[in-house]
């Protein structure tokens, strides 16, 4: 999903502000601000009005998508959102990676290689970047979902660089299990 524009405040279901706003034309609705860096909010919280999804990607059926903004890495490559979609057919087209966790409802995905797969409650999924997937939802779905974004290259190599050096000259002691790709680890 590309970046929010959030205009306008409405309320949250956990109470405090929320921000409204359109992302990939959906209209988003926000957690409330946190007053701290942790972000806390219940997965079955109130969501955005539902809206269409664009009629080229719609294969069957009339879905209709609704989504609550949760979080964004201090870096901006990463988002938490909730979202839900009602039954229907359409292919989506994944412009970052996503790791999704199905809260409700049920749904089978079909790859483009033919792969299919059934899935509804505890189902965890991860969608590269770039790949292209069939929806067929069956009952109304509910999704947390991370999305990523990938770094080119040549920031991966700069970032790996400076973390060595940082490392050799004694700044940012290394801890047990963190990545080297992860900044937030130092």
């Amino acid at each position: 999903m590309a970046s929010a524009v959030f205009p306008p405040k409405a309320r949250s279901a956990g109470g405090g502000s929320a921000k409204v706003g359109k992302r990939q034309g959906f209209e988003v609705v926000s957690a409330a601000p946190p007053a701290g860096p942790l972000v806390v909010a219940q997965a079955g919280a109130s969501l955005s009005p539902p809206s269409p999804l664009p009629g080229d990607w719609v294969l069957e059926g009339e879905p209709r998508t609704s989504v609550m903004h949760h979080s964004t890495s201090r870096d901006g490559m990463a988002t938490t959102v909730v979202w839900e979609c009602t039954p229907g057919s359409f292919t989506w087209s994944y412009d970052c990676d996503e790791t999704l966790y199905i809260i409700e409802g049920a749904a089978t995905l079909t790859e483009p290689a033919g792969g299919r797969h059934s899935i509804g409650p505890g189902s965890i999924i991860y969608c590269p970047a770039g790949y292209v997937i069939r929806w067929d939802v069956s009952h109304t779905l509910r999704k947390v979902a991370t999305e990523r974004r990938t770094l080119p290259r040549s920031a991966v190599l700069a970032m790996v660089i400076s973390q060595t050096i940082r490392r050799l000259l004694g700044h940012a002691p290394r801890a047990a299990g963190d990545s080297l790709l992860n900044p937030a680890c130092d």
